[in-house]
């Protein structure tokens, strides 16, 4: 969740990216939901949240950054929303108007 609300990446892009997306400065996404491919600036958060990773130091370049299966991060997700009380929770990235503006929207 950090790194979507920190690079404004969709799901589909963040689960994406393998090692070879990752360069000095941002990632390249080249499949984007537009078809369009782009360039993400990466943010010193997102620099530490790759440094956590444990294959940081191991790693071939078609590697994924983030070994998940979709499923289970839908169920653990939907889990842990209803934990909190947390109704109809959507994270919002206002694209058009920057990166800037970020919002948490659900109800409880």
């Amino acid at each position: 969740v950090i790194w979507a609300i920190e690079s404004a990446m969709r799901r589909g892009e963040i689960f994406g990216m393998t090692w070879g997306d990752v360069h000095k400065n941002h990632v390249h996404l080249p499949v984007t939901k537009t078809d369009d491919p782009r360039d993400v600036p990466l943010s010193p958060v997102m620099r530490e949240l790759l440094a956590c990773l444990s294959s940081f130091d191991k790693h071939d370049k078609s590697d994924n950054l983030i070994e998940v299966d979709l499923e289970a991060f839908r169920s653990g997700w939907r889990r842990a929303v209803a934990q909190i009380g947390i109704k109809d929770f959507a994270l919002v990235l206002n694209l058009e108007r920057g990166v800037q503006e970020k919002e948490l929207k659900g109800s409880t």
